[in-house]
């Protein structure tokens, strides 16, 4: 089946994409998209939880469903820690470990020591890139890099101190300089992926008047990879 579906806030999606799936549309092309995002996630948490150390043996326990008992295993956690869930999570299927157990060890977001990031705050502003220009790119609120920067704060969460190192020489001249493309186009595949878009859909939410994204492979502009990325936080904090 082709065509556009439309949902109950008048957005279109194109059959076929997981997006039209779950704003409702039942067609054999849609299950399809959708069956296959099924499967890719679930084949991504198999990969994430391959690299997971369980923090010991499933936990045996009892779940009561309807006024009917039953055994089940529970999350042990995973890494260095008890499960998140406390009593642990109802593990399904042959899984050892939580799906937000395997996320927290996998994607780890501690504290790290500041100096490194301090370090790059001052070598971009001999630079002439300043900390509004630092804030904007990398999503970083100006208090805490001002913070970080006089040495008043002395760890940061790891996802900061990564946000503030995309931050490059690039930035200086945002009407004439350009910067990797590469990580704007993983979001955007991302999107495809995980959120069921079409580029022609990301096209047309960005406002571009083309249904296409009309972006290098190489190189871009600081100001469109700043849309892209607040575009894809926006789409994933919906998720």
């Amino acid at each position: 089946m082709t065509g556009i579906a439309a949902d109950v806030r008048g957005r279109d999606f194109e059959h076929g994409t997981r997006a039209c799936y779950v704003k409702g549309c039942r067609c054999d092309d849609c299950k399809a998209s959708n069956l296959r995002y099924y499967h890719e996630r679930m084949q991504r948490r198999r990969e994430a939880e391959a690299k997971v150390a369980p923090f010991g043996q499933p936990i045996r326990g009892t779940l009561v469903r309807a006024g009917k008992v039953y055994q089940v295993l529970r999350c042990p956690g995973a890494g260095w820690t008890e499960c998140i869930v406390p009593g642990g999570a109802w593990l399904r299927g042959s899984h050892k470990v939580c799906k937000r157990c395997v996320e927290r060890a996998t994607v780890w977001n501690g504290l790290v020591d500041a100096s490194r990031a301090r370090a790059h705050l001052r070598a971009l502003s001999r630079r002439g890139i300043g900390r509004d220009t630092v804030a904007d790119i990398a999503g970083v609120a100006v208090s805490l890099i001002d913070l970080v920067r006089t040495g008043k704060q002395t760890q940061i969460r790891a996802s900061t101190e990564r946000a503030l190192f995309r931050v490059t020489a690039d930035a200086v001249n945002d009407g004439s300089v350009y910067v990797d493309a590469r990580p704007t186009w993983k979001l955007i595949g991302r999107l495809i992926r995980e959120g069921g878009f079409t580029k022609a859909e990301i096209a047309r939410r960005l406002g571009y008047r083309a249904p296409a994204l009309q972006l290098r492979k190489t190189k871009i502009k600081p100001a469109t990879a700043r849309r892209i990325r607040k575009f894809f936080d926006a789409m994933m904090a919906e998720a």
